[in-house]
């Protein structure tokens, strides 16, 4: 979740837990224009890292019978 200053051309990221009260507090905050407004560069995806995960049966898993 993010709050947007189209004006400004600025905006400030939700930071917390994506939940009620967290959410509650954030849109109250930006409602007074107290967030941190940060300006980043796009990311150019070269920074990140590829997660490798090991592929497995379904066959393998525990039944439940």
């Amino acid at each position: 979740m993010v709050a947007l200053n189209v004006k400004k051309g600025a905006y400030a990221p939700l930071r917390s837990a994506f939940q009620h009260d967290e959410i509650i507090e954030f849109v109250k905050e930006a409602g007074r224009g107290a967030p941190t407004v940060v300006r980043s560069e796009p990311w150019d995806g070269k920074d990140g890292e590829e997660i490798v995960e090991d592929e497995f049966s379904l066959d393998e898993l525990p039944s439940k019978r």
